[in-house]
């Protein structure tokens, strides 16, 4: 009697008899293979699924999984559920070269065809296991009372271990500096080859240290001050300080519509005006405090350097833990409540200032401050400037064209729309300067072969290209991505990408280097100089 391809339910036959009989039998397969449910037993070992158990069977449930069990699927097309809900170890579900785990207290619905398996539905019905019922952990806990855990010398497991006798300074292991000297005030950072630690004068990132906040976000444009309880230093807002340069009595009261425009003393020297200017200096890099060049420091960042003399570009450092304990600030934040932080008199440092009262719209003024001229007396129409000794503030006759904002130099961005809390950095044709999130990534769409970039580093590369196509990930020799670089990747378009490792370079895969199919995505991950990991939705080896 001939059978259906799949459930192997009997069909029927031109002029037979007692065709009820394989009807019946046909209705009572279907019943099973939709309903039936069926209990495996894992206490001997592993579990090869017969085919007609597949067949006639919709549910299998796991019993006595004492160890790390497999359950092998025939080849054939089946839509079946397996439950490991009271199991005390993991099962992994097989079918060809697809592995599919699951868990101890969890349940799943699988389709499998051929050697295609996959999850319809994955649910996770709780349940715990011992820590000792791992593959990979000690057996018991006798005998260990007091030990620490760490990894085997094999790199194969975890194992117990009594604490280190011998060790009792910082300066006794292997792999720290061996004394003090010379060495007060530092921090301590791993070396540059990666192998030990050093001491160090670096900082790092001001969020990086402990008593500060540990985000810049919803704080654009706010100031830091000690908070009042002296326990670390805040964000606040401008109008909780003493006035701004728009709430003094004699300065504009606002900004809106002076875009673009620079200061002067009034004609009547009653105070400060926004006036419209030009010229002068066009380039950041014209400016004679700050780099002559963009050349060598794409993605750097600008910072005041340690002499005071002017600006720098930098990467980022290496953090300390808190504000007081950098070399050029105050050792402790006792007697500092609600006061601001400005650099010495001297340019050696910063120290706590406490400002004058007053702020919005209180009663000073910018004649009274330290470093600005005692009067506007012959100062109608002039604008201000830094002295050329660098000790304060003075007026000066601006030139014909007038002077531009950061905003009007031919190598910065042309406004701050929609760039509120982000920083600056030098742009990756090293020709100028530009805003960046460096928490956000930058989309970008590829529409042919093509090699990633070094700002592909902060990036998400979506190819859209009707035929096959390739993504090369080139030697570090060519691009120098740092080590732990994720970028993101997807195939958008019809043709099929291939992940290709340029000369010298390995990329790890669990199976192909392709993605599976349009709208597939994967990440690459860079895990040493010329190494990277692919995990995502790559297509399967045959």
């Amino acid at each position: 009697m001939a059978l259906s391809p799949i459930l192997a339910i009997p069909l029927l036959s031109a002029n037979q008899s007692a065709k009820e009989a394989t009807i019946n039998d046909a209705i009572s397969f279907l019943e099973q293979a939709s309903n039936r449910a069926r209990d495996l037993d894992f206490a001997a070992g592993d579990v090869v699924l017969p085919v007609l158990d597949l067949q006639r069977y919709f549910m299998f449930r796991c019993k006595n999984v004492t160890g790390l069990r497999a359950l092998t699927i025939p080849a054939t097309s089946r839509v079946f559920v397996v439950d490991n809900s009271t199991g005390t170890n993991m099962v992994n579900v097989v079918r060809g070269a697809a592995t599919l785990p699951l868990p101890t207290g969890t349940t799943a619905v699988f389709y499998v065809d051929g050697n295609y398996l996959i999850y319809l539905y994955f649910s996770d019905n709780g349940g715990t296991i011992p820590f000792t019922s791992l593959s990979d952990t000690p057996v018991n806990y006798s005998g260990m009372k007091g030990r620490f855990m760490r990894v085997k010398d094999t790199e194969d497991g975890v194992e117990f271990a009594p604490a280190g006798a011998s060790i009792s300074n910082f300066t006794d292991l292997s792999d720290t500096p061996v004394d003090y000297t010379g060495s007060a005030g530092m921090a301590v950072r791993v070396n540059a080859a990666g192998t030990a630690l050093t001491f160090t004068n670096e900082s790092g990132s001001l969020r990086d240290l402990n008593d500060v906040p540990d985000s810049y976000a919803g704080a654009a444009h706010q100031y830091l001050r000690i908070k009042a309880d002296e326990t670390g230093i805040e964000f606040v807002p401008s109008g909780d300080l003493i006035s701004m340069f728009r709430d003094l009595t004699d300065t504009p009261v606002t900004y809106e519509g002076y875009g673009g425009f620079v200061v002067r003393v009034r004609e009547d020297e009653s105070g400060l005006e926004f006036v419209a200017g030009g010229g002068g200096i066009t380039e950041f890099t014209e400016l004679t405090d700050a780099p002559n060049s963009f050349t060598g420091f794409e993605g750097a960042y600008l910072r005041v350097k340690n002499d005071g003399t002017g600006i720098e570009f930098v990467y980022s450092g290496d953090s300390l833990e808190d504000f007081t304990d950098l070399a050029d600030t105050p050792d402790t934040l006792s007697g500092a409540g609600g006061m601001v932080v400005r650099v010495k008199e001297d340019e050696s440092g910063l120290e706590f200032y406490g400002l004058p009262t007053g702020g919005g719209g209180g009663a000073g003024t910018f004649l009274e401050l330290a470093d600005t001229p005692d009067n506007f007396t012959d100062a109608g129409g002039k604008s201000v400037r830094v002295k050329a000794d660098a000790t304060g503030l003075e007026f000066f006759d601006q030139p014909a064209s007038g002077a531009k904002t950061f905003l009007g130099l031919t190598d910065t961005p042309a406004d701050y729309s929609g760039q509120a809390g982000k920083t600056v950095r030098v742009n990756s044709a090293a020709d100028g300067l530009e805003f960046y999130n460096p928490s956000g990534l930058t989309v970008t769409t590829k529409t042919a072969n093509y090699t990633l970039a070094l700002p592909d580093a902060s990036g998400y590369v979506r190819m859209n290209v009707v035929a096959t196509n390739t993504l090369t990930v080139p030697p570090n020799s060519v691009v120098a991505f740092p080590i732990g670089t994720a970028i993101p990747i997807r195939q958008i378009g019809a043709g099929q990408t291939t992940v290709v490792a340029g000369t010298g370079v390995v990329v790890n895969t669990s199976e192909t280097l392709k993605l599976r199919k349009q709208h597939s995505g994967a990440t690459l991950i860079k895990v040493a100089t010329d190494v990277w990991d692919l995990v995502g939705d790559v297509e399967l080896l045959p």
